[in-house]
């Protein structure tokens, strides 16, 4: 028998800088909006392929966009997945659960390998993202986040999307 996949039961906004994702297995996720925008799985922001095969990759301008890290809502997909939309109009990513996932992986092995970095060079600054043992994905040196249902107040820079 297989696992089945796990989904994510709630999005919130962290002062307009991160975007939460707690899971129904109970761990969660935090994204940087500007990762989880510059990863967009949109064929417009990650390219699309030929009939050939071959991956053409949009073309990118180094220019600042007003607004390309704004995220303005997150729509259910099915039951599969949410679009965003963002403060500049971009509105064609969907992100898949194991989408999510993936990019959640790609955190924590990157995470990791800065990780053995440090170690290796002898900095023993304490990495900025370290998944715990316990299947929560929260730097060890960071509170554990405020149950909103059980706390009785919000901060006024924190929203659900």
């Amino acid at each position: 028998m297989t696992t089945p996949m796990p989904q994510p039961t709630e999005f919130k906004l962290l002062e307009q800088r991160d975007l939460r994702l707690t899971w129904n297995d109970g761990h969660t996720t935090r994204f940087s909006l500007q990762r989880f925008r510059d990863e967009c799985p949109c064929a417009g922001c990650q390219g699309e392929s030929d009939i050939f095969g071959e991956v053409k990759m949009p073309m990118q301008l180094p220019i600042a966009i007003p607004g390309k890290y704004e995220l303005k809502s997150l729509t259910p997909v099915g039951n599969y997945a949410v679009a965003a939309r963002w403060g500049d109009g971009h509105d064609t990513g969907i992100y898949s659960w194991e989408y999510l996932l993936a990019m959640e992986a790609r955190l924590n092995q990157q995470s990791d390998t800065a990780t053995q970095k440090k170690t290796a060079t002898g900095d023993t600054d304490p990495p900025s993202h370290t998944p715990p043992a316990s299947g929560n994905n929260r730097p060890s040196d960071t509170p554990p986040p405020r149950d909103n249902a059980t706390s009785g107040s919000e901060s006024p820079t924190d929203s659900d999307v």
